[in-house]
């Protein structure tokens, strides 16, 4: 099947539907039904529209209420949520801006890229930051001053927020107000895409265990959330069951099964249940 690509612009940007399909027609046809989606929702929820529902809202901030349907409604309850797990820092009456950090809770600084000569992509551009060579990323030297992609964050009953640093190779934990915890590496001298993509939680109480999944070594890694110590793995490289080839994200539900997804030429989602605890597993790769 071809790639087709669509380019059209919504939301104050550039964006692109990209469709593998057996004929020209059949992308079109998805792509059209994709950027229709994309106009239904900016014109339903856009605050820079006066007829919009959010716009309706505002204006009666303190007054009438305001009539919604089932689809608004569940976003406000998701949007109640987030702000309560937050502790406000999620608002979406304002979309104020309200805090951010990088790496051991200090100011992000993109002139530890630049001065390595390296060009930043510019936002919407489409682009994205060269991975092949990670920045001054030494896995023998001092760890790394600056986040280089931050690719998934994650927060823990306890309130501690697990940030996946994927090309250098670790995780670090900060508090919810930004106050950096510990930090710890997985597979530290994997270069390349990293080897931190992306983190769940052991779903006991005490969450005992992250589950890290790792696209370029193709491995799931099992390490002690107290510790950050690596104390398991499974999976290698392939296109077969259980194997990964660019195991990119993952979520798990409340049985604690995982659900795993392969990007580049995987293409699939995984399912893997959840048996209990077993014997430690050697790591494929150190």
């Amino acid at each position: 099947m071809a790639l087709h690509r669509y380019r059209f612009r919504a939301m104050a940007a550039e964006n692109e539907v990209q469709v593998h399909a057996a004929s020209a027609d059949r992308a079109a046809e998805c792509a059209s039904c994709a950027i229709a989606e994309v106009a239904r929702i900016e014109a339903k929820y856009s605050r820079y529209r006066a007829d919009s529902v959010v716009s309706r809202i505002n204006a009666q901030a303190g007054g009438a209420p305001v009539p919604v349907d089932d689809e608004t409604l569940q976003l406000l309850a998701y949007a109640a949520a987030c702000h309560e797990q937050s502790d406000g820092l999620f608002d979406a009456t304002s979309g104020a801006y309200k805090r951010h950090w990088g790496a051991y809770g200090k100011r992000p600084d993109d002139s530890y890229f630049t001065q390595a000569g390296e060009k930043l992509p510019s936002p919407f551009s489409g682009a994205v930051q060269n991975e092949n060579r990670p920045s001054q990323y030494d896995p023998d030297g001092p760890p790394p001053p600056q986040f280089r992609i931050v690719h998934a964050a994650r927060i823990a009953h306890d309130g501690l927020v697990y940030v996946c640093d994927r090309t250098n190779d670790r995780i670090q934990v900060f508090r919810k107000d930004g106050t950096f915890v510990k930090e710890g590496f997985v597979a530290k001298r994997t270069f390349g895409s990293g080897s931190v993509w992306d983190v769940v939680f052991s779903t006991d109480p005490a969450q005992t265990f992250l589950i890290v999944n790792d696209g370029t070594n193709q491995q799931i890694w099992i390490l002690r959330r107290d510790t950050l110590e690596v104390v398991s793995a499974f999976g290698h490289a392939g296109h077969g069951a259980g194997e990964f080839y660019g195991a990119h994200v993952m979520a798990s539900d409340s049985k604690g099964n995982l659900f795993i997804g392969e990007t580049y030429e995987g293409k699939r989602i995984q399912k893997f249940v959840y048996r209990g605890l077993g014997p430690a597993q050697t790591p494929i790769v150190q």
